[in-house]
Parts: C-alpha cells; structure tokens; sequence
C-alpha cells in the first residue's frame, strides 16, 4: 500500500470500470480536437516548431493522472482565469 501514497491513481485503478473507460475515452474524444490546435497555435505564437505545443499539452495530463486531485482544477487555458479573484481556502 505504500506505493498509492506516492502514486494516488493506483487506488482509483481497483474500482476502474469499463464504464469508466468509456466515459474516460469519450472526454478524450472531445477534447482532443480543440486542445491539439491550440497547443499547436501557441507555440507557433512564442515561436517555435507546432510539435512542441503538443508535447506541451500532453505533460499536464500526465502530471494530472499520477498526482491526487486539487481543487480548484486546473484550467486548460488559464488566461480567462487571471479575471477571476483567488479562491478562498
């Protein structure tokens, strides 16, 4: 039990249903194709090759999936978010 403190995903894998898969892909159905442009459009904007944005994207997703859930969430784009105040704690 000691590796799901470190790894807090591996306790969500023992009750991970094929229910859940289908839910998980169809999110990944929807996102991909406007995350995909938009990393490539914003490494275009700072300069550099389209491939690196969608390296860029793919990280925080990763990060995401092995690290234990934080609210609030993390935006995909936070630009809209600097217009908002800090959430309370």
């Amino acid at each position: 039990m000691r590796a799901a403190r470190f790894f807090p995903f591996l306790e969500t894998l023992r009750t991970y249903t094929t229910r859940d898969f289908r839910a998980d892909f169809m999110a990944a159905l929807t996102v991909t194709p406007m995350a995909i442009p938009q990393a490539m459009a914003y490494a275009l904007i700072a300069g550099v090759h389209p491939q690196y944005g969608i390296y860029a994207c793919m990280l925080p997703v990763i990060v995401a999936g092995v690290r234990p859930a934080i609210w609030p969430p993390d935006p995909p784009t936070p630009s809209p978010w600097c217009f908002f105040p800090p959430w309370p704690r």
